[in-house]
Formats: structure tokens, C-alpha cells, sequence
């Protein structure tokens, strides 16, 4: 059952496209919530608004926010939208979000992606670790990321693709299938790949869920397959798909430990092609005795050692984060804590940009 309350606004915190963050006094105390303006008129301090109260009832996974669902200030309201193709398709927040070939009617004459790399993210985290590789092998890249409706659907949730924005590391975003509010929208994976390259120009494109990964402890049961559909796609329109794989030596839980089982059933069984899986060369944060087990783990899986493993020099993301001033973390860990995660994505985002030189 969901879980709706009526509350007044008390404070504006924050605002940035596509979202105002707000502190709102509730009977039972203040509370934050997520106000997101593409779909909610935006409010101002002493205005009513109804918030879904559901996800921080039931401890998931938005950090004590709740959601606005509508204004009551207004309850007559327009939101104007882009065109005609619409998001939320058929529920009661459906938003007219428009799609790349209204704005680039040549994209409709396009089949491909030809020669494109693309990185598949297994969690949203590695998005600045991906990042950051592409940047630092090849300096003047134009990198998009396309965010995937596996997780969050709303781009602006995202404090990540915020930071990296405003300093200069991302470029452009899209938005593709359910997933909205990206510079540019696109209905399916395989015309997100196509609109990264000839409407956004793209030189590599990052892909992957958003904030807040879903999924249970089975091997089928999680978004983290969106990296199985996004090397789909990346090869039926004659991109490069490049995964980063999910590998830890923190994580305690055993399933996501050395190589995660959200890797080994998208590069496994899920995958239908064969590809090139990057690992980070030997270098700080990465010991002999990792790589060792990072290496076995992929090549005793026969499902994972039919792909060619390449050692690639990835950049010390852990202290590059620190010298931007990110804080990037997955599952409560920070970055020091759990390197190897980072380093798989940096590894993958210096891979790319090497394909990206040779193209």
C-alpha cells in the first residue's frame, strides 16, 4: 500500500533543472522531499503539497526523501513539454518529454552508430569513475551518458551527472526508454546510441541505470541486466560496447564479492555476443594478489572466458575524486574503501577513449 501525507513547505533547499529539494513540515515533523518540475508545478515557501511518503516508510533506497506528488497551490496547471512523445506512458504524471528525431528529423534516416564506443555501467556510482577515465586519456572527448530506466527515472535526481556537469568532466545527457529530463530523449536504447553520435556528437557514450539500482538476490531478478541490453543494442547499430565490470573485494556480501553475479549473468548466460572485458593494469590501489583473483574469476566462469580480457592503465580515480572534491560512494562505502569497483569503470572509460582515437 502507498503512502500519501499533506504537508506545508518550509524551505527551499536546493534547486537545479528538473528538481527543487525541500524541507516540509509534516504533523509528525519536517521532513525532505523531491520536488521534480517536470512533472509538479514548483513550489514556494508556505505552499501545500501532498508528498508519497512510501519508499522512506519502507527503508528503500532514496536517503529519506520523500516525493512530491502534486502542488496544491495549483490546481489548475500547465507544464509545457517539447512534442509529442510522451513519458510515463499511460499513469497519471504522463509528461509530453518530445524525442530526438522531432528536434533532429535527420536521425529518422539513420541506422547506426557505426564505430561508436560505449561503456556499460553496472551501477550509476561507476559514472564518475568511467568519466574520468575517458577524460584523462583523451582530453577534449565530447562524452555523453545515457541513462537507462532501470533505476531512477528522473535524470535530476542524479547528484552525480550534477557534478560532473558543472565541471566540465560530462557533456551531454540522454534519456532513454521510461527514463526522462536528459538534453536529449530517446525511446529506446538503440536510438540513444544512434541520437549520442549524430545529434549529440558524441566521441563515447557512458550508459547505464541511474541512481538506485533494483533487484533481489536472484541472478535474473535485477536491473543490473540493463548492461546485457545496452551491449545489445551498442552492437546492432555497430557501436563498441564496452562493459565495466562490478568487482569487489569489500563488498560482504558473498554474491557481489571478486566479481559480482550481477556481471557474471550479464556477460553470462544473458549475453549474446562476445566482448572485450577491461581490467585495471597493475597500479596503486591494485595488488598482485586482486588481479589474481579478478582473473581467475572470469576466466574459471566458461560463460565469462569466451570474452577477451585486456589489461588496460586506468587512472587513479580514488585520488582524482578527492582532488575534484567528489564524494563517490556505492552502498554506504566510499571510493578508498572499495577501489576496485572504480577502477573496473576507469579502466572501461580508458578503454574507450583509446577506441575512440583509433576511429
Amino acid at each position: 500500500m502507498s503512502s500519501y501525507v499533506t504537508g506545508k513547505v518550509a524551505e527551499i533547499i536546493a534547486t537545479r533543472r528538473g528538481m527543487q529539494k525541500l524541507r516540509v513540515d509534516l504533523a509528525s515533523g519536517p521532513a525532505r522531499a523531491y520536488l521534480l518540475t517536470d512533472l509538479t508545478p514548483a513550489a514556494q515557501v508556505g505552499d501545500a503539497v501532498v508528498l508519497n511518503t512510501t519508499a522512506v516508510e519502507r527503508n528503500l533506497g532514496t536517503g529519506g526523501w520523500h516525493f512530491v506528488v502534486w502542488n496544491l497551490e495549483h490546481r489548475d496547471a500547465k507544464i509545457d513539454g517539447p512534442g509529442h512523445i510522451m513519458k510515463l506512458r499511460y499513469t497519471g504524471l504522463q509528461r509530453d518529454v518530445g524525442a530526438a528525431e522531432e528536434a533532429h528529423p535527420e536521425l529518422c534516416d539513420i541506422d547506426h552508430a557505426n564505430g561508436l564506443p560505449v561503456v556499460a555501467l553496472a551501477l550509476h556510482s561507476q559514472l564518475a569513475a568511467a568519466c574520468i577515465g575517458v577524460r584523462q586519456n583523451a582530453p577534449n572527448a565530447r562524452i555523453g551518458y545515457m541513462m537507462t530506466d532501470g533505476a531512477s527515472l528522473p535524470i535530476a535526481l542524479s547528484d552525480t551527472v550534477e557534478h560532473l556537469t558543472n565541471r566540465g568532466l560530462l557533456d551531454v545527457t540522454i534519456t532513454a526508454r521510461n527514463s526522462f529530463g536528459g538534453d536529449l530523449e530517446a525511446i529506446t536504447l538503440h536510438s540513444g546510441c544512434i541520437t549520442a553520435l549524430h545529434a549529440a556528437r558524441c566521441d563515447v557514450l557512458l550508459a547505464g541505470v541511474g541512481p538506485g539500482i533494483v533487484g533481489t538476490a536472484s541472478a535474473w531478478g535485477n536491473t543490473a541486466l540493463d548492461v546485457t541490453e545496452i551491449l545489445h543494442a551498442a552492437t546492432a547499430v555497430g557501436a563498441i560496447g564496452i562493459p565495466a565490470l562490478r568487482a569487489s573485494f569489500a563488498d560482504p556480501r558473498p554474491r557481489h564479492r571478486v566479481v559480482s553475479h550481477h556481471s557474471r549473468t550479464a556477460l553470462g548466460k544473458a549475453l549474446l555476443c562476445e566482448t572485450t572485458i577491461p581490467i585495471p593494469a597493475a597500479a596503486v590501489h591494485v595488488d598482485a594478489a586482486q588481479r589474481e583473483a579478478l582473473l581467475g574469476a572470469l576466466s574459471s566462469d566458461p560463460q565469462l572466458a569466451r570474452h577477451q580480457i585486456v589489461d588496460v592503465a586506468a587512472p587513479d580515480v580514488v585520488s582524482v575524486f578527492d582532488e575534484l572534491g567528489l564524494n563517490v560512494t556505492s552502498m554506504g562505502r566510499p571510493a578508498s574503501a572499495d577501489p576496485m569497483l572504480f577502477l573496473t569503470a576507469a579502466a572501461a572509460g580508458a578503454h574507450a577513449a583509446a577506441l575512440m582515437i583509433r576511429r
